[in-house]
This record gives C-alpha cells, structure tokens and sequence, in this order.
C-alpha cells in the first residue's frame, strides 16, 4: 500500500511517497482507510 513517509523534520518536500507492507492487525483491532485528509497554517507551524 502506499503511505505519505516523514522521516525527519522539516518542510513538505521530506514527505515521501512509498510502497508499504500493510500492517499486520492484532486481536481486537481494525485498520482505518483514510480516504482524504487536510491541513492548515497551524499544522505548518508545529
């Protein structure tokens, strides 16, 4: 599956997308497919 990977910190050219192994689900755990998402100034800050 492919993930949005940050490695270190800094600005959104560290992101990376890759290939990834989908996780392995525990007893009494689900896996969250998330289908968008968003960001603002505040998320840029921290």
């Amino acid at each position: 599956m492919k993930a949005a990977v940050c490695t270190r910190y800094g600005p959104p050219e560290v992101l990376e997308i890759r290939e990834v192994p989908k996780p392995v689900l525990g007893e009494n755990e689900v896996l969250v497919k998330v289908m968008a998402s968003t960001f603002n100034s505040g998320d840029v800050r921290i």
